[in-house]
């Protein structure tokens, strides 16, 4: 015989042990719907129905791929790719597109983040009154922030490769190369820099290549300037490894010349590795908010790295075209020098100045 004390009620179970069952087949059932969705908006099928009708509208054309391997997070390859807009011919067809961007942003409009192309061919039909069969494709890409589209009629790319990125903003030197981090894959790579023309024979960047090949690390063409104008450049402080090459202990940017260790100028050549990247991220802006590509060299001199400098021999010449003056100076000396139209400007030039 069992006697119930009145602390023995019967207890009720909590509720989340009464739906537990319940629950686990919901969360289940939750699962499995998002791994579906997440198959289905990652798959070929997706891209080709959904996003790709998105693109031809906002471009106004007609595109058709061969293969497409696609992302949502990280972007789309297309191969086979042809673009019509009017008339039979393709506007433009490649071999193979990689674009990097994001599946919202593909469906609102092309942000291009990374570009490569394969073999790509742009044919531009321009008619008597100015528009081409390229317009639409180029209004589409404007965005809806609007703004005055590239004029780039008459651009015909054939047999080529193209990497493409872009500073969005003027951050400096160090933060533009930062930008291609993804482009590069751990490579070597050169910096260019277009506003210094240097006339060299061999080519500059074949002379600094060799020297990289023999030392196996980050080289910087450097020039000697006047004492006094060494406040307008990056300036090295060197050891001479022998004549015309240096290691590069440290670097100035624009020091005042009672405190420049050389004057020895770093100008628009560099050949770089991968590990400029790493301390890049680490620079920290400048006064003006800029990233400077000096001050992760200095880093890199800091760490142990060797980093070799090259002097232009006095036989070659460098242009500063950073002004119209130098621009058209340089132009001028270019043009009279040239074999088949040299002879004709000095005529005409002789003819100006009488």
């Amino acid at each position: 015989m069992v006697t119930l004390l009145p602390d023995d009620k019967p207890r009720r179970l909590p509720w989340w042990r009464r739906w537990r069952k319940a629950i686990l087949w919901m969360g289940g059932i939750g699962l499995v719907g998002l791994v579906s969705g997440w198959i289905f908006i990652s798959s070929a099928f997706f891209f080709r129905g959904i996003i790709l009708p998105r693109i031809e509208k906002k471009l106004r054309a007609q595109i058709t791929i061969e293969h497409v391997d696609w992302s949502p997070l990280k972007g789309v390859a297309l191969q086979g790719l042809v673009v019509r807009t009017t008339g039979h011919k393709p506007v433009f067809k490649a071999d193979e597109l990689r674009l990097r961007a994001r599946a919202w942003e593909l469906g609102s409009g092309p942000k291009i983040r990374q570009l490569l192309l394969s073999n790509p061919v742009l044919h531009i039909v321009v008619a008597a009154d100015g528009t081409s069969n390229f317009d639409s494709i180029r209004e589409g890409m404007r965005g809806e922030g609007g703004g005055k589209a590239s004029d780039i009629s008459g651009v015909s790319i054939t047999n080529g490769t193209m990497l493409y990125t872009r500073q969005q903003e003027p951050l400096g030197l160090g933060h533009a190369v930062l930008m291609s981090r993804n482009v590069l894959n751990d490579e070597p790579f050169a910096v260019i820099l277009p506003d210094d023309v240097i006339h060299a024979e061999p080519p500059v960047l074949q002379q600094m290549t060799e020297i990289f090949e023999e030392f196996g690390g980050p080289v910087l063409l450097v020039e000697r300037v006047p004492r006094e104008s060494v406040d307008q450049y990056g300036i090295i402080d060197a050891s001479i490894i022998r004549d015309g090459v240096f290691r590069v202990n440290g670097l100035v940017e624009k020091p005042e010349p009672s405190q420049a260790p050389s004057n020895l100028a770093i100008i628009g050549r560099y050949i770089l590795t991968s590990d400029v990247f790493q301390e890049l991220e680490q620079t920290r802006e400048d006064e003006r908010g800029e990233i400077q590509l000096t001050d992760a060299i200095r880093m890199l001199c800091m760490s142990g790295e060797r980093v070799v400098g090259v002097k232009l021999p006095r036989n070659e010449k460098r242009y500063d075209i950073g002004n119209f003056e130098s621009y058209f100076k340089t132009f001028i000396e270019f043009a009279l020098a040239d074999p088949s139209h040299g002879p004709s400007l000095q005529k005409t030039y002789k003819k100006l100045l009488s």
